[in-house]
């Protein structure tokens, strides 16, 4: 199952079988899902969609009883950062960029549902107030926030290795400091967290706040 077209086109290319995701007929659970992603939190939020597929790859994520992120070291980040991306409906679309405020529409084609790319660019600290905020926003299809609850696992590569970390999946929503990039929170064999998500910070006063295989 891929949820590009061009991923799509490559499996069969290479004599795989692509099964369909769409319709009634489709499979309902899948065994595990492996993906990238484009920003990897100590908390364990994704940030995905820098190829606009972050739609179909929720939808993909949500229906999976595993899901493993496979990103290069580079993708590790103190908190994540804007830009979100973001598929909008086209009907409605300059009322629904209003509403949302700090929002630039990607000189890209539409998404393969017909939804509009684009990026959130308003700065946050809580990604569940914002990816919740989004979620409720009349217009907005689908965004790129994906939360630690939906990821099992992520293997990071490293040079020539590949390390596995589980994400320590916070849940409080006190507002300890900043952490330092050496208190960088995954949890490997012996490691605990140091970092909770981040009260809201708003753009607007009146908004609230393909694959490796690897054994660890």
């Amino acid at each position: 199952m891929a949820t590009s077209a061009v991923t799509a086109w490559e499996a069969i290319r290479l004599g795989l079988e692509v099964v369909e995701f769409t319709g009634s007929s489709a499979p309902t659970r899948l065994d595990i899902t492996i993906d990238g992603a484009d920003q990897v939190a100590p908390s364990g939020w994704l940030v995905k969609g820098g190829g606009g597929a972050h739609t179909r790859e929720r939808a993909v994520a949500a229906a999976t009883n595993r899901f493993v992120a496979i990103v290069s070291s580079d993708k590790l980040v103190d908190r994540l950062s804007p830009p979100i991306p973001l598929e909008l409906a086209q009907f409605g679309l300059a009322a629904t960029l209003l509403r949302l405020g700090p929002v630039r529409v990607r000189n890209a084609p539409l998404s393969p549902d017909g939804g509009v790319i684009a990026d959130y660019l308003g700065e946050f600290d809580d990604p569940e107030a914002l990816g919740a905020w989004l979620s409720a926003a009349t217009g907005v299809i689908e965004h790129g926030l994906f939360p630690a609850s939906m990821v099992a696992q992520v293997l990071v590569g490293r040079g020539d290795h590949v390390e596995p970390m589980t994400p320590a999946k916070v849940t409080t929503h006190a507002s300890p400091p900043a952490a330092r990039s050496s208190d960088r929170a995954y949890l490997c064999p012996s490691q605990t967290s140091t970092e909770g998500p981040r009260q809201p910070r708003s753009a607007s006063r009146d908004r609230p706040s393909g694959c490796l295989i690897s054994s660890p």
